[in-house]
């Protein structure tokens, strides 16, 4: 039987301050992370039947990685660690952790990501400027 070093503990979860991500070998502070994976199957109805009677294995697909980081972060740390030409062409390991002091740690490992959009947006408030990055993933274990 396989262990884990992720254990269920009453009263104990998971939040933004049990989080770090990891891009390449940099730490960077996120505000946001969203991304996911899923299995697309196709069923088949013989002639005849109104059920349906076979199902393919499927088709593993990620969505787009998404994470918004500071405007700071973003220029003084994860830019100058990129190529200035071909940024987009980087594929790297980008690992999302979370440790609890009493429930262990997990982590997600995002194979292969090549980020496809760097999105800014300023306004005139106080609010501190946040921008977003958008990576293609090829595999999340």
């Amino acid at each position: 039987m396989p262990t884990f070093a992720l254990r269920r503990v009453a009263g104990a979860g998971f939040d933004g301050s049990t989080v770090t991500t990891t891009l390449g070998k940099i730490e960077i502070p996120i505000v946001k992370a969203d991304f996911g994976d899923s299995l697309e199957t196709a069923f088949l109805n013989y002639m005849g039947s109104q059920e349906q009677d076979e199902q393919s294995p499927g088709l593993y697909k990620t969505s787009h990685l998404k994470l918004t980081v500071s405007a700071m972060i973003l220029r003084a740390v994860i830019m100058p660690a990129f190529p200035v030409n071909g940024f987009g062409l980087t594929k790297l390991p980008i690992v999302i952790s979370r440790s609890h002091p009493e429930a262990g740690a997990d982590s997600d490992l995002l194979l292969d990501c090549r980020c496809t959009n760097l999105a800014a947006a300023v306004e005139n408030s106080n609010k501190v400027e946040e921008s977003t990055l958008e990576f293609t993933i090829r595999q999340i274990k």
